[in-house]
């Protein structure tokens, strides 16, 4: 959940795949959606009653901005413990909340995570620690595999000479992904990398990737980079470390086997799934043992999260429906679509039936059938 999970469905489901002060209620009140804005505040009820919650650290940080969604989920945020990723790449603002955050909760259990943090981000937290008479304990990894040569460094005395190397691989149909540390001098690098490709006899499509990018541009961003390195033209990124938790490609060519998964999981939140079962042709009637289990789930004996395939997907809530709504799209089967789990081997994975779909309007293909081995 996060205070953008409602342009990731329109984003996801079309298939088209901030800076912190743009991140709250202003921003969201500039949108004349009102289906987005009521689902916003009914997101933020939940946290009142789940368990687990999986959000931006702007969905709990934002309490102290005056966010709508924050003040609403406070009951929720009040009892919670919390577990902050990669704090090392939030921004100055977002940090110094975090920091706020810190102070007022003392007592509280909050996990930081980071693999690359600086000692000036240390020195504040622990600062801070003191002031309530509280220390920090660092978890570290195993040893062994913090010290494993991971890169293969070479050292470059001045910039030109990266810059030779650079239109080197260009000339030759090459990719080129530039990562660094500030969004100033990814800006600034960005810059240079126009002006001397110019002088070039090929067009080279260029790029620049950051964190200070609003939700819905860095989603076209991020597309648009996928794109480019995925293309046949020679093309140049420079990105800052956005890159790190979301391009995690295990080869330079983009396109190879390596990089047909990911090591990172894009987040679709607030999504309604409406399955028609239909086993007239199953001696056991499928929804009839579905509707049982509804009815009477204590009969159940399966326990822990309810997931669509993988535990990624994650269930909410499960309910019968009288009628479909008005507006709906069907997922329809497509070679060259999105692969879904349609039966879920439980027992391992190796018999788990999977199709391929694309959204459209309703027609035969919606329906897939399910048969024993």
């Amino acid at each position: 959940m996060h205070s953008r999970s409602w342009v990731d469905e329109q984003i996801k489901l079309k298939g088209i795949l901030n800076s912190y002060d743009e991140e709250g209620d202003e921003a969201e009140n500039k949108d004349n959606d009102e289906v987005a804005q009521f689902q916003t505040k009914v997101e933020a009820l939940k946290l009142w009653h789940s368990k687990l919650v999986y959000c931006t650290a702007h969905t709990v940080l934002g309490l102290f901005k005056n966010h709508r969604k924050g003040i609403y989920g406070f009951p929720g945020i009040a009892q919670g413990a919390f577990v902050f990723d990669e704090i090392h790449a939030y921004p100055p603002k977002l940090f110094g909340t975090l920091l706020q955050f810190i102070r007022v909760f003392s007592k509280a259990n909050i996990v930081l995570m980071s693999a690359s943090m600086t000692q000036q981000q240390i020195d504040a937290i622990q600062g801070i620690l003191a002031e309530t008479d509280e220390k920090a304990e660092i978890v570290r990894g195993p040893k062994e595999i913090e010290e494993l040569p991971r890169y293969q460094l070479e050292s470059v005395e001045r910039e030109d000479l990266v810059w030779h190397e650079i239109i080197q691989e260009l000339e030759q149909g090459g990719k080129v992904l530039w990562i660094t540390n500030q969004v100033a001098d990814s800006q600034r690098i960005y810059t240079e990398a126009v002006d001397r490709f110019k002088t070039l006899s090929f067009p080279v499509q260029t790029l620049v990737y950051h964190s200070r990018f609003r939700y819905q541009n860095a989603c076209n961003q991020h597309q648009e980079l996928i794109k480019a390195f995925r293309g046949e033209l020679p093309a140049f990124a420079v990105t800052t470390q956005i890159a790190e938790m979301s391009l995690r490609a295990k080869d330079k060519d983009i396109n190879s086997p390596v990089n047909s998964r990911p090591d990172y999981q894009e987040v679709l939140c607030g999504l309604d799934l409406i399955i028609c079962v239909d086993s007239t042709e199953d001696k056991n009637l499928l929804e009839n043992r579905i509707l049982e289990t509804l009815n009477h789930p204590e009969k159940t004996e399966r326990f822990g999260g309810l997931s669509l395939g993988e535990s990624r997907d994650l269930i909410n809530d499960l309910r019968i429906i009288e009628q479909l709504p008005v507006s709906t799209d069907w997922l329809i089967k497509n070679p060259k679509g999105e692969a879904l789990p349609v039966w879920v081997d439980y027992q391992g994975s190796e018999n788990t039936r999977w199709e391929t779909f694309t959204l459209g309007s309703f027609h035969k293909d919606a329906f897939c059938t399910i048969k024993a081995n």
